[in-house]
């Protein structure tokens, strides 16, 4: 039991281990997944997307899934938060 207790001291000061840095997007974006994103930043819905882009909710819901994955968001407001810091919104 020393032992054990020993080692889980030496585990619980042990620095943590640093988080992987986000990398780049895996591919360019397209134009068309640029505009979702612009649109996706000013919150609007799949469906409001779609209407104004002239698509159905389904294509946006595949856009937004690709710009998920090229990326490496995990939702839309950090794939928001990530065009605003990388300057694909307009002023």
């Amino acid at each position: 039991m020393v032992t054990l207790a020993r080692r889980c001291d030496d585990v619980l000061r042990a620095p943590a281990p640093a988080a992987p840095a986000p990398s780049g997007p895996v591919a360019p974006l397209t134009a068309r997944e640029v505009a979702v994103l612009q649109l996706v930043a000013r919150g609007q819905t799949n469906r409001q997307i779609g209407g104004e882009l002239h698509v159905s909710e389904h294509t946006v819901a595949n856009h937004v899934r690709a710009i998920l994955v090229k990326t490496g968001c995990a939702n839309r407001a950090e794939a928001a938060a990530w065009a605003q810091r990388t300057g694909l919104l307009p002023v």
